[in-house]
C-alpha cells in the first residue's frame, strides 16, 4: 500500500509508530509493522521532499550536473565546469539546511549543529548518485545517508593523467606547472569556500537564536496584554 505506508513517513515523527501499528493492524499486513521508524535527521529530510520541493529539486539537478562534470574534469575536461557544478550543490544543500532548521523547530526539535550538519551530509550524499537522488525525491528514509567513500574535489586534483612517455622535456615541465597551479587554486578555493560556509553557519546559529527570542518576547507581550484587558474589565 504505498500510498498509506508514504502518509507515515509525512506524519509528526512521535506519531510515526502508534500510526504505523494501526496501519498494519488495519490492513492486515504484518510488513508494515516492521517498517523502521526515521532518525530525525532522516526524518527532517523526508519534510524537505514534501514541503520544500522546489529547492530540492533544485538540489537534485545540482548534485547530476555536479557527478557529470566531475567524471567530464577527471577524464581532462574543464575544471571551471566543475567548480561551477560544485558552488551551485553546495548553494542548494545551504538553502535546504536552512529549511531543515525550521522544520526541526516546528516539530519540536532541537535544530543543534550536530543535527543540520548530519541532514547537510545526507543531502549531500544522496544528490551525488543516481541512486541517492531518487532516495531523496521519495522522501522516505529512515537513516542517514553515507557521504562518497572520496572527496571529488580532491579525486580532482589527484588524479591528473601523466604526461606521455613521448612527450618532450619541456612539454613535461610546462603540465607539472599548470597540475602545480591547478592544485593551488584549489586548495585556495576550498578555503575560501569553507570560511563562507562557517560565516553562513555563523548567521544561521544567531538567525534562529533571534527568532526563538522574538518568539518569547512575543508570548510575553500576549500574556501581558491579556492581563492588562482582564484589569481593565
Amino acid at each position: 500500500m504505498p500510498d498509506e505506508t508514504d502518509r507515515l513517513y509525512a506524519l509528526p515523527l512521535d506519531e510515526f509508530t502508534t500510526a504505523r501499528n494501526e496501519l498494519a493492524k488495519t490492513t492486515g499486513d504484518a510488513s508494515i509493522k516492521q517498517l523502521k521508524k526515521p532518525t530525525v535527521p532522516a526524518w527532517a529530510v523526508n519534510q524537505l521532499a514534501r514541503r520544500r520541493e522546489v529547492d530540492l529539486r533544485r538540489l537534485l539537478r545540482a548534485g547530476e550536473k555536479l557527478e557529470e562534470a566531475q567524471k567530464e574534469a577527471l577524464r581532462g575536461g574543464s575544471q571551471s565546469a566543475f567548480e561551477r557544478a560544485r558552488s551551485d550543490e553546495r548553494d542548494a544543500v545551504r538553502r535546504l539546511r536552512t529549511a531543515a532548521a525550521e522544520v526541526l523547530h516546528e516539530g519540536g526539535h532541537p535544530a543543534s549543529d550536530q543535527s543540520l550538519e548530519r541532514i547537510a551530509q545526507t543531502l549531500h550524499a544522496g544528490a551525488a548518485t543516481e541512486e541517492g537522488r531518487a532516495t531523496l525525491r521519495a522522501g522516505r528514509l529512515t537513516d542517514d545517508l553515507e557521504p562518497q567513500g572520496f572527496d571529488a574535489f580532491a579525486a580532482l586534483a589527484g588524479q591528473i593523467a601523466p604526461p606521455s612517455p613521448r612527450a618532450k622535456k619541456p612539454e613535461r615541465a610546462a603540465e607539472r606547472r599548470q597540475v602545480e597551479k591547478a592544485r593551488a587554486e584549489a586548495a585556495a578555493a576550498r578555503k575560501e569556500a569553507d570560511e563562507a560556509k562557517a560565516r553562513l553557519d555563523e548567521a544561521e546559529r544567531r538567525l534562529a537564536k533571534l527568532r526563538r527570542e522574538a518568539e518569547a518576547a512575543s508570548k510575553k507581550a500576549e500574556r501581558a496584554e491579556a492581563k492588562s484587558r482582564e484589569l481593565s474589565d
